[in-house]
């Protein structure tokens, strides 16, 4: 494992990228609820070596 990269899924699809590391833990400062959003969708990806890129792992933050 090189790193891991986290994305929000928004409402639309669409992904925001809200950073990556090399360690175990990331801190991500105060996320908002987008409009007509009941839940935020996180994806956590790792990245390889040579730069594949796992399935990702998603869990949802109820607002």
């Amino acid at each position: 494992m090189r790193h891991y990269t986290l994305h929000r899924v928004l409402p639309d699809g669409a992904r925001r990228f809200l950073g990556a590391t090399c360690q175990q833990a990331h801190f991500v400062p105060g996320p908002k609820p987008e409009q007509g959003e009941r839940a935020a969708r996180f994806e956590l990806h790792t990245v390889g070596e040579l730069y594949s890129v796992s399935t990702a792992a998603t869990t949802d933050h109820p607002w």
